[in-house]
């Protein structure tokens, strides 16, 4: 079951189309990444999804990530999304889509493009699964 914190009201027309954005490295991708994923799709008709680049991926997680190029972490992430797209980390740029939605996962600030985007929702981690977990498991 996931579990989700809702800041914010949801819009209840239904004659206009809600614009949802997400966004993250999507490094390794696994099972946690896809449910994350088709948890965002119901919060919204359309989801835009920008993936870290691979220098704001180094940024954020150290000289050794990421694992995948930005064109293989896309495409896993496309079949999830209505758009898929590579961003450097500034999350402020994808207000340029005028979403009235933003979903962020357990490990996200909720509130970065409040109050741009009045309702934003953080899904909780699926099954405990995240990359750091698996890597340490791995022993990487």
């Amino acid at each position: 079951m996931i579990r989700m914190t809702v800041c914010g009201s949801l819009p209840v027309s239904i004659h206009s189309r809600r614009i949802g954005v997400a966004c993250g490295c999507f490094d390794l991708f696994h099972p946690g990444h896809r449910r994350f994923l088709y948890e965002a799709h119901k919060f919204c008709d359309y989801l835009i999804v920008a993936v870290n680049d691979d220098d704001s991926v180094r940024k954020l997680k150290g000289p050794g990530r990421p694992f995948d190029g930005v064109h293989w972490r896309m495409d896993q992430v496309s079949a999830w999304a209505d758009m898929t797209l590579s961003f450097g980390g500034d999350v402020r740029e994808l207000l340029a889509f005028k979403p009235g939605i933003v979903i962020r996962g357990w490990d996200q600030d909720c509130f970065d493009l409040y109050p741009e985007v009045p309702v934003a929702v953080s899904l909780s981690r699926y099954l405990g699964i995240s990359t750091t977990q698996l890597l340490k498991e791995k022993g990487a």
